[in-house]
């Protein structure tokens, strides 16, 4: 789950820098397929190739100690949630780019670079890692729910 949230911080982040550049439209167009294919799609795919390509449990069962089994149900339960959190991410970015001590920091001669990891996107990530506990929960829950009906 901490690697997802990675992704979703980096793809964010690369968004709002590249935001004339050509990488922007392929990465504007990602957000959109992944908003726009059905969750069940999703479930769908993740489980044909978890299962078949990387060999995965597909099943959960409960009496099992092994646990990969949670797993393809997270993932599939937390893949369609990346769009949304890179739209966040990036909107935060852009309101944090002009505050106060962003100025600040460009006018003492800090790259963008430093800027963008060490104030802009500390203070961005903070509504979205609020969010992450709650998120962790459902998808264990949901991959519950989804796997013993």
């Amino acid at each position: 789950m901490r690697a997802r949230f990675k992704s979703d911080i980096h793809r964010g982040i690369m968004q709002q820098r590249l935001i004339c550049h050509r990488r922007h439209g392929i990465d504007l167009g990602m957000r959109a397929s992944e908003t726009a294919v059905p969750s069940l799609a999703y479930i769908f795919m993740v489980k044909a190739i978890g299962g078949r390509v990387f060999g995965l449990p597909t099943l959960i069962d409960m009496e099992s100690a092994n646990k990969l089994m949670y797993l393809l149900p997270v993932v599939s339960l937390a893949l369609p949630s990346i769009a949304s959190l890179m739209k966040w991410l990036r909107r935060y970015m852009i309101d944090q780019m002009n505050s106060d001590y962003v100025k600040f920091a460009r006018s003492n001669g800090l790259s963008e670079g430093e800027i963008f990891s060490k104030h802009i996107l500390k203070n961005a990530a903070i509504p979205i890692v609020h969010g992450i506990p709650g998120s962790i929960l459902a998808a264990l829950t949901g991959a519950i729910i989804t796997e013993r009906v």
